[in-house]
């Protein structure tokens, strides 16, 4: 795997394709970039890149047709998500850390190489938060284009929806002044897919895409920039209690395997929540307001030997607990997509409606499926 490490990210349309293997493309286009500019850092070992070369890069795998993954915080462990094979190119956001807060401590600028832990800490005694991640880990990117589910959302539904998020950049534009941050959220340059400028609000003539990134994943567009609509800090953040469970059956199933983790969370939705995330005309999903339980399940094992044991046991699992819930009409037809597993029609289960518009704008703003066929990981609009 090659890595490149962005401070600014753009995009340009897929050229002819190279007639080298997979295996050759990556470690060409890297060796190239080294080759044009000299002392610039282009390989996995190195740090950071200047931005002539970060457009360049993206254009040349793009040009190459090379396969690639973006990496906000690495938090999604769907395969290809935020890693790629020996034959890809990861593309890092690891150096677009921008974070910013309004003089009037409305908006908060941060870029998708932060991890929620930076902006909590950076907006410790400001008076104000955002809603991000319940875990410090987390990234900022995957987080917001998957949903979000902070713990302001009982209060202000998921952290993309309800006006949470203000503009989407796609593009690092010239720093702007505190003052100024407001009338930037208004107005927001974003490359896309095909290479052109656009600006990105819920009220201009790109409010179609605004509106599929709220919960919409990777398929549309590079954001390096997010406009985060400021909350009051409460005197009380968080106070959970941990319940403990004691099993009521036999671990037996498992007493050979070694260097397993099974985790279950539960995560109580009640209509607050929901009614908030639907809040706004136009609300990317629409989603059933009726009381849910989410839960997320956590399997992690050590040796691939063990693959068949615990794929096994998932689908077992899962099959028997639908099976008892079906009859009672308790199953919610909503995934969550930064908790779904690998399978789950996650685009299937939005409202009537919401899929069909959301190829729609996929393929106005990458007809070309850049961001379907040479990123392979992460749930597709496309193919759902």
């Amino acid at each position: 795997m090659h890595a490149l490490y962005l401070l600014l990210t753009s995009f340009v349309t897929a050229a002819a394709a190279s007639e080298v293997s997979c295996a050759e493309k990556a470690p060409k286009v890297c060796q190239g970039l080294r080759r044009d500019f000299g002392n610039s850092k282009l390989l996995p070992e190195d740090e950071a890149y200047t931005e002539e070369v970060q457009e360049s890069g993206l254009k040349r795998i793009v040009d190459h047709k090379v396969e690639f993954a973006m990496r906000g915080g690495g938090h999604m462990p769907i395969s290809n998500a935020s890693s790629i094979g020996a034959t890809g190119i990861l593309v890092s956001s690891k150096n677009t850390r921008t974070l910013q807060l309004s003089d009037d401590r409305d908006t908060l600028t941060i870029g998708p190489g932060l991890r929620w832990s930076d902006v909590y800490t950076a907006l410790d005694g400001t008076g104000v938060t955002v809603l991000g991640g319940r875990g410090s880990p987390t990234g900022v990117s995957g987080l917001l284009l998957g949903g979000g589910v902070s713990i302001f959302s009982y209060e202000y539904g998921l952290a993309s929806t309800n006006g949470n998020i203000k503009a989407y950049e796609v593009c690092e534009t010239p720093r702007t002044p505190n003052s100024d941050l407001k009338q930037l959220t208004e107005k927001n340059q974003c490359v896309l897919a095909d290479g052109s400028i656009a600006q990105v609000t819920s009220t201009n003539e790109h409010a179609d895409l605004f509106w599929a990134l709220q919960v919409g994943g990777n398929s549309f567009c590079l954001v390096t920039r997010f406009h985060l609509q400021t909350r009051r800090t409460p005197s009380v953040m968080i106070a959970s209690p941990s319940p403990l469970f004691c099993p009521s059956s036999p671990t037996s199933a498992f007493k050979e395997t070694r260097g397993g983790i099974i985790g279950f969370a539960f995560n109580p939705i009640i209509s607050a929540f929901l009614a908030a995330t639907n809040a706004r005309p136009g609300a990317l999903q629409g989603i059933d307001e009726s009381p849910a339980c989410w839960i997320e399940q956590t399997y992690s094992w050590a040796d691939e030997a063990d693959d068949e044991i615990f794929n096994t046991f998932i689908s077992e699992f899962n099959a028997r607990v639908r099976e008892r819930l079906e009859p009672m009409g308790a199953l919610y037809p909503f995934y969550y997509l930064n908790e779904a597993n690998v399978g789950q029609p996650v685009f299937k289960s939005y409202p009537e409606g919401n899929l069909d518009r959301l190829k729609e704008i996929r393929n106005k703003y990458d007809p070309a499926r850049v961001l379907t066929d040479l990123t392979p990981g992460g749930f597709k609009v496309a193919t759902a």
